[in-house]
């Protein structure tokens, strides 16, 4: 199921589907699912991060996963509480998460926090008087051999490329593991022939511009399957399409 497209999408908007898979779409109705793998445990495929284009696991709540690019979120129980919901950004980029994720870690909730201490205050335990949980102890035994970093440094302290390995460190106790994703090009109709005033044959392009002629009954097959851009609309008299909003009408679409 993997992506072989010459073309690069523009993912606008993101949002969390059935068993915790992330669906991006473009403005041109173009669809990217990313899938968890539920059995492969080791190691794991389709990890959140990765389904969310997210290295940092970065919350969606709060304005800064929006200031710095997100493009949806998705919302999972908490392992630790059934009844807690934890909510995470998804970006529409490797790129853009990463950039995020850079940027959280020097700000002031972070900036001045060891090495030693960061893997706390990043799973969220504030108080000095809660003791170290198991995956607290984990991720900083996996920040420190993954960094090689002095866990007494602050993150302040580190220089451009000792910052690089903090993050690919911090990406890796993260869990950034790929896994299969399947991408449905949505093609258009850029031509229509009629007779006797009804639409008989659409001409349909895909992303690639490669054009073909369809008869009515598989255009609208195609639009019911999501990967027409069009709406079939049902009526009394049978199912026929309509435009796209926003995009030309199918009548101005018409071929002599």
């Amino acid at each position: 199921m993997k992506n072989n497209s010459p073309v690069t999408h523009i993912w606008i908007r993101a949002e969390g589907g059935s068993n915790r898979s992330v669906i991006y779409y473009d403005r041109e109705g173009n669809q990217l699912t990313r899938y968890l793998d539920p059995k492969a445990k080791n190691p794991p495929r389709g990890s959140k991060s990765w389904r969310h284009q997210n290295p940092g696991n970065i919350s969606s709540l709060g304005p800064f996963a929006h200031e710095h690019g997100s493009i949806g979120s998705a919302s999972y129980p908490d392992p630790d509480d059934p009844e807690k919901m934890l909510h995470f950004a998804i970006f529409p980029s490797y790129e853009i998460g990463r950039k995020a994720m850079a940027s959280l870690l020097k700000t002031q909730k972070y900036i001045d926090s060891t090495l030693h201490d960061f893997p706390r205050r990043y799973t969220g335990i504030m108080s000095a008087k809660i003791p170290d949980t198991k995956a607290v102890r984990e991720y900083r035994k996996n920040l420190q051999i993954i960094s090689k970093l002095d866990l007494t440094r602050t993150i302040r302290s580190l220089n451009d490329q000792e910052y690089e390995q903090f993050l690919n460190a911090v990406q890796r106790c993260e869990g950034w593991y790929p896994g299969d994703e399947k991408l449905i090009e949505i093609k258009k109709v850029v031509g229509v022939k009629c007779s006797h005033g009804k639409a008989i044959e659409f001409l349909v392009e895909d992303i690639n511009g490669m054009k073909e002629w369809v008869t009515k009954e598989a255009a609208i097959l195609l639009a019911e399957e999501m990967r027409l851009l069009a709406v079939v609309v049902h009526s009394r008299y049978g199912a026929y399409l309509r435009a796209w909003p926003h995009w030309p009408t199918l009548k101005s679409l018409l071929t002599r």
